[in-house]
């Protein structure tokens, strides 16, 4: 659904701090055995959250059977968070046998569950609606599944440890969902230019560069909108001060085609400047596959 891994990283990295919280002054090792032992006894007696913390431990250990074992009993307890894992893992074929159906059901199992991996389920879904894979292919079902994902908000239950998770991992999937329905509602088939910009402007508000670009392109030029040269000028260099050379070339060309002087020269060659480099390096690169391929 992601890069191979990707979507398993977060979670691991909890896996830092489980042995840890485990006082005392033994050795990282014993802790570690302590820890294991503890959640054991917790898991044999259908401890979801347990048997969920054994399949990260496991998998991190490279026990890939052992942590699918884990996953799918915590899975069978409830656990959204297990059912998202085994999604990822036989989605992809992430050190599992690849099965895309099997895969889906278990990242719709997570997408239905309301659980702080929701969103992240739900984008998923509609990523694997709009491909065609492990589901048969489905515009409406990919549309509905994003709105879902995209309409999420910040969690504001628990303490400022759950909101900083929720705008980290979980609140991404949110953003990354409403950049993808900007995109999916500027395509031929599903266009509305209204609806684009709004879910562009959205994942802009919550930083994405590229929908921020998007969004200033589509202000500059009117389209889904009255045209607003300032208001998007603003959001392409505010795209572009953030790192996103697509900005930084949408700028370029506005100021050398605006026919203005100097100063907008100037500012043209520095977001050229910014450009360069990458194209550059890139040149680089293509020379020498294409050297590799020749010889």
């Amino acid at each position: 659904m992601n890069e191979k891994g990707d979507l398993l990283s977060e979670s691991l990295q909890k896996l830092e701090r489980l042995p840890t919280e485990i006082g005392g002054g033994k050795s990282r090792g014993d802790r570690d055995q302590q820890w294991i032992e503890e959640t054991e006894e917790k898991a044999q007696r259908g401890n979801a959250d347990a048997q969920f913390s054994l399949g990260q431990y496991h998998y991190s250990q490279g026990n890939h059977e052992t942590a699918l074992r884990y996953f799918s009993s915590a899975e069978g307890g409830g656990s959204a968070q297990a059912s998202y894992q085994l999604g990822v893992m036989f989605y992809d074929g992430v050190d599992a046998p690849q099965n895309p159906k099997r895969g889906f059901q278990h990242m719709l199992k997570a997408a239905q569950s309301g659980n702080s991996v929701g969103a992240g389920a739900q984008y998923n879904i509609g990523r694997a609606f709009y491909q065609g894979y492990g589901v048969a292919q489905s515009d409406e079902e990919a549309e509905r599944w994003w709105l879902k994902a995209g309409e999420g908000r910040r969690s504001v239950e628990g303490g400022e440890g759950e909101k900083e998770e929720e705008q980290g991992g979980e609140w991404e999937s949110v953003v990354r969902a409403q950049n993808t329905l900007g995109m999916f509602y500027s395509r031929q088939e599903t266009q509305d230019l209204g609806k684009s910009l709004h879910w562009h402007s959205c994942a802009a508000e919550n930083g994405h560069l590229e929908s921020m670009a998007a969004a200033g392109l589509m202000r500059l030029n009117g389209r889904g909108c009255p045209r607003d040269v300032t208001a998007g000028l603003q959001l392409l260099k505010n795209a572009a001060a953030g790192g996103s050379l697509y900005a930084a070339g949408l700028l370029a060309l506005h100021y050398f085609t605006s026919k203005l002087f100097s100063k907008s020269t100037e500012t043209a060659l520095r977001y050229i400047g910014m450009i360069t480099p990458v194209v550059s390096r890139n040149k680089a690169l293509t020379k020498c596959s294409v050297c590799e391929l020749q010889s």
